[in-house]
């Protein structure tokens, strides 16, 4: 798994999460199913995060050249 699969499934991951939250019945569901979702979520996003750091950092790397 190289690093752009893993942010594209971390998109996706975080895209249906909210997708689920915009429907009026996620919020019917018991409070503490949806806080291990919004959690569940908060996490997913800082992984993309670094994710996307750690490509930049990569990125940079390659276009530079060696020093």
């Amino acid at each position: 798994e190289g690093l752009p699969h893993v942010i594209e499934k971390l998109e996706a991951d975080i895209a249906a999460i909210h997708r689920a939250m915009t429907d009026p019945s996620f919020f019917k569901r018991p409070g503490e199913q949806i806080a291990a979702d919004q959690e569940k979520l908060n996490e997913m996003e800082v992984k993309l995060a670094k994710a996307y750091t750690r490509w930049e950092e990569l990125e940079s790397v390659f276009t530079e050249g060696p020093s």
